[in-house]
């Protein structure tokens, strides 16, 4: 069933001029600092409600793997040095709403970075700022970039979702009020975690020798997603799915954010069309005059904080 795409009006979107990415001396690559101990996982680590809190998204030897996201060495490109190391371990910052803010619900969010480093600096601290005042915990995944395949990414995404989930209630909000935020690069394996992580899907769908754990009987879904300049596709093939791809997999309702000068706009359009047809209630908010890359500027993370309250409400 066709459903109309909510076009977001509202005076607090003023775009930017800027692209926080390109700009000299950027906190993009900024890295956020792993566990200290190699046995704090989100499994086995007993949860601190109130505080910050570090934590390996897998137990050590037990990440799934879906393999190399290259087929040679000659296809890796020259910003190879800005790979994770081989020995790299996924993790999830958890970020607490500020003191005497209501709390609302849970945002796992994922940073961009083309696919080869994670922006958090710019993009998801930056969000994440502004988010914990408005009432939202917030879960920060730094997922495993190329040469890894998307696909580890995607699992590491919907791990921790499946936690925010499961200890819902410790943080103060219900277990059905937790959805996702992706910018870019994180936007897209966001997607890929939608349609092929979450819900009742486990890791051993793609990596056979994978031991499901007691986080694995979580149900992923969630209830909403925000799209930040990303879409369903796969921007490296330059593919947008169509709503007969689109149609077969539980979507969330989705918050769609970009800019006009966006790189990836026309793509954006193709998809939330698709999405819409396949009858995905999808919001869309256009920012003016505005390039891949903003961050959190451009004001649209108010219209998104509406949004949540409706989308989490129901």
């Amino acid at each position: 069933m066709m459903r109309e795409i909510t076009e977001i009006r509202d005076d607090r979107i003023t775009g930017t001029d800027k692209d926080l990415i390109k700009e000299p001396g950027s906190a993009g690559k900024l890295k956020l600092p792993k566990p200290y101990v190699k046995s704090w996982t989100i499994a086995s680590t007993e949860v601190e409600p109130g505080g910050d809190q570090t934590l390996f998204i897998w137990e050590e030897g037990s990440m799934p793997a879906g393999g190399a996201y290259f087929d040679s060495e000659k296809d890796i490109p020259r910003e190879a040095s800005e790979f994770d190391p081989e020995d790299f371990r996924p993790y999830v910052t958890i970020l607490p709403t500020n003191p005497g803010a209501p709390v609302k619900g849970g945002l796992v969010i994922a940073s961009g970075g083309g696919f080869h480093v994670r922006a958090d600096g710019i993009e998801a601290m930056a969000a994440a700022e502004v988010l914990r005042g408005m009432g939202y915990y917030c879960f920060i995944v730094d997922y495993r970039v190329l040469p890894n395949h998307k696909m580890d990414a995607a699992w590491d995404i919907a791990r921790v979702v499946r936690f925010a989930k499961l200890h819902a209630r410790e943080y103060g909000f219900e277990e059905n009020r937790v959805a996702l935020l992706g910018f870019s690069a994180g936007g897209f394996l966001s997607a890929l975690s939608v349609m092929e992580c979450l819900g009742d899907n486990t890791p051993d769908k793609t990596d056979p020798a994978y031991v499901p754990d007691v986080l694995d009987k979580v149900n992923g879904s969630v209830a909403g997603f925000g799209m930040i300049y990303s879409y369903f596709g796969d921007p490296d093939e330059n593919r947008v799915l169509t709503a007969e791809e689109l149609e077969k997999y539980d979507i969330p309702e989705i918050y769609s954010c970009y800019g006009t000068k966006d790189m990836f706009a026309g793509q954006i359009d193709e998809c939330l069309r698709a999405l819409s047809e396949t009858g995905v209630h999808v919001s869309r908010a256009v920012l003016p005059d505005t390039l891949h890359g903003f961050g959190a500027l451009g004001g649209w993370v108010y219209s998104y904080n509406d949004w949540l309250d409706e989308v989490l409400g129901k």
